[in-house]
């Protein structure tokens, strides 16, 4: 192989990786529209606890970090059996409910829309319509965060507060 052969096989692997580094996750760089979502605010009226409330701890957070934000929770906790989620605006933003027990999402907006727990725990509701939920979570009572989806986008939305069977 002559030199010329070898600077050219490696530009060309040059510009592979290149193309590789700057591709987007999980799309190509030509021939797929860009998504059109048009950024919408969600909560845009939230007040500055439920802000706050967002604003999860994190596994690096102190015990004092933690209990504060469950405390905020606690305070800002509704007991219900609706929660209604549309336009991912959610209402209550923390839902109390005893362990066990049964609750309704109700999608009142005019878009489907889908809630995550978890990888393994996510609801889809139809716009108009609703899903019956147990609140029966692998841990047990306890505050457990959830997602909203946006057309493309995954969006903290509130809190299931999940108390013990008394």
């Amino acid at each position: 192989m002559t030199k010329l052969h070898l600077i050219i096989v490696l530009a060309v692997v040059a510009v592979g990786l290149g193309i590789l580094i700057l591709k987007p996750q999980g799309g190509n760089l030509v021939g797929r529209p860009s998504p059109t979502v048009s950024v919408v605010p969600v909560n845009r009226n939230l007040t500055e606890d439920q802000k706050k409330l967002l604003q999860v701890p994190t596994k690096d957070s102190s015990q004092e970090e933690i209990r504060a934000h469950y405390n905020l929770a606690l305070k800002l906790s509704v007991a219900s059996s609706v929660l209604d989620i549309a336009n991912c605006d959610v209402n209550p933003m923390v839902l109390k409910v005893k362990d066990g027990s049964s609750f309704t999402i109700k999608n009142s907006g005019n878009q489907d829309r889908s809630i995550s727990f978890d990888r393994d725990n996510t609801i889809y509701v139809p716009a108009g319509k609703t899903h019956v939920q147990k609140a029966q979570f692998k841990n047990g009572p306890g505050l457990y965060g959830y997602g909203c989806d946006l057309p493309s986008i995954q969006q903290a939305a509130g809190f299931v507060l999940v108390e013990p069977k008394q």
